[in-house]
């Protein structure tokens, strides 16, 4: 399964900081995917993954993760699970610092964002709402656009099949390295910045691929 689990979506604020974690097998021996358990994302064959996370709100630094089937997976498209359950909007939550990670040969994504990631200001979560979000409006009363910009930066991808995400909308990669990926950079649908000017990648490098 998952070497490191960051779940049920009402984490916040914490760091996991250089890691290393290597799945010692092949994917067509069944790689590290543990089938059975309550996590049929992270650690079945589907999408099992070197870190796991169901929210964004927490600080990756410094990680290394390889020969995974995705080496960092964050899977928003829910409403969380556990106590948590039905208590966050996990896509719409502000995305923490992810800065210095290395994913290489994992068989499907280094790094990934699944499904809608779209962060918004005002969502109310805090450690003293227990990480719950309460309201998750993607404008203000007034009509503004209330996203959140963020910034993944100095990341490096290289020797995976993708790397990215489905749908983001103001995460912006800055000063990222995509080298001899099959596709050096994945990204289906967005949106322009709340600013209005932010690009949403920024001094990054592409080398490889198809």
């Amino acid at each position: 399964g998952a070497n490191i689990y960051i779940e049920d979506g009402n984490e916040l604020g914490n760091t996991v900081s250089y890691n290393v974690a290597i799945c010692p097998w092949r994917y067509d021996e069944g790689g590290c995917s543990v089938p059975g358990t309550s996590n049929s994302q992270g650690d079945t064959s589907l999408n099992q993954a070197g870190l796991y996370a169901v929210t964004p709100t927490n600080n990756l630094i410094g990680n290394r993760m390889a020969n995974h089937f995705n080496g960092m997976f964050i899977e928003v498209n829910g409403i969380g699970r556990g106590p948590a359950y039905g208590k966050v909007c996990t896509r719409y939550a502000p995305v923490g610092r992810i800065e210095g990670n290395v994913f290489h040969s994992n068989g499907r994504f280094g790094t990934y964002f699944l499904s809608n990631n779209y962060p918004l200001l005002g969502t109310g979560q805090s450690v003293s709402s227990n990480g719950y979000t309460g309201s998750c409006n993607a404008f203000t009363p007034s009509g503004e656009d209330n996203g959140y910009s963020t910034a993944l930066r100095n990341n490096f991808d290289y020797g995976n099949a993708f790397v990215g995400n489905y749908n983001a909308g103001d995460i912006q990669f800055s000063h990222h390295t995509s080298i001899d990926n099959l596709n050096l950079i994945y990204w289906k649908e967005t949106k322009v910045f709340a600013d209005g000017c932010s690009a949403h990648i920024r001094d990054s490098y592409f080398r490889g691929g198809t």
